[in-house]
């Protein structure tokens, strides 16, 4: 039996189109360059002035640290005359040069002055003026006007009006009524404090005590200056021995606990 032997044949390859895959490049510089548009075909982005990727053409407006998103106080933001205390921010020196009763702390300008804020919009200059209409806050040892408003056995409430010299001006922490405790009407005891004070006196008294708004009226010079009668509220003038106190109308005569100037500068 005679056996045919078969001739052995090697299969080629396919590549390119008769696979449908593509073939490769040679390695070279057109094949690098080619690469190279692919990626920036893929991946296009450029960078801002602060080197942040822009992806896609398209800004990056996340803040950066430096830029907080709050709005800044601007100079402008104050109407001319606004009134500030010691602290507040006035502007920046991006704006403005710092004037009389400014300080600058870290680029703001802030006010070392109590009083009003002026901004001179040719010179671009913000200053702070102080004003003689500061607020008018009562301390130990002020003299102070101010109406009974209530006599009781241990003390009288007195109604502040003002203090003196600045009586004109509303006392800032003057949040309640004042105090005359019996202790401190006179420099010597007190039997009975209905006949030194009655509710509608006009009284000048001196600060003690702060926290609790005590008062007194020991001195000469401090006590009732105007007076009203108990009976038909007339108002009551000093008797002869200049002592007491006598309603002209009714003819009623009454005590209190008197200034030595009783009736003179009070209208």
């Amino acid at each position: 039996m005679i056996r045919i032997q078969k001739k052995k044949t090697t299969r080629k390859k396919l590549t390119g189109p008769q696979t449908g895959k593509p073939v490769a490049e040679k390695a070279g510089p057109k094949a690098a360059e080619n690469k190279e548009q692919g990626k920036k075909r893929r991946f296009p982005y450029s960078k801002d002035s602060r080197g942040q990727k822009d992806m896609r053409g398209k800004r990056d407006v996340r803040p950066s640290p430096r830029f907080p998103e709050e709005p800044e106080v601007r100079g402008e933001d104050l109407e001319k005359g606004a009134f500030v205390l010691p602290g507040e921010l006035v502007g920046t020196t991006e704006e403005f040069r710092a004037g009389e009763g400014t300080t600058v702390i870290t680029g703001d300008i802030y006010s070392s002055a109590t009083g009003y804020v002026y901004i001179d919009r040719k010179s671009r200059i913000v200053t702070v003026r102080p004003s003689t209409n500061t607020p008018n806050i009562m301390k130990v040892g002020d003299i102070i006007f101010g109406k009974i408003t209530d006599v009781r056995e241990s003390g009288a409430m007195v109604e502040f009006a003002g203090i003196e010299g600045k009586a004109d001006r509303t006392i800032v922490n003057a949040t309640r009524l004042g105090d005359i405790h019996v202790s401190n009407v006179r420099d010597s005891y007190v039997k009975r404090l209905a006949n030194e004070f009655r509710p509608l006196d006009i009284v000048r008294a001196r600060v003690i005590d702060l926290d609790r708004l005590r008062l007194t009226t020991a001195e000469n010079s401090l006590g009732v200056m105007k007076a009203y009668c108990s009976n038909c509220k007339g108002e009551l003038v000093l008797d002869q021995d200049g002592k007491k106190l006598k309603c002209p109308v009714c003819n009623r005569t009454e005590t209190r606990k008197l200034a030595v100037d009783y009736g003179k500068g009070i209208k």
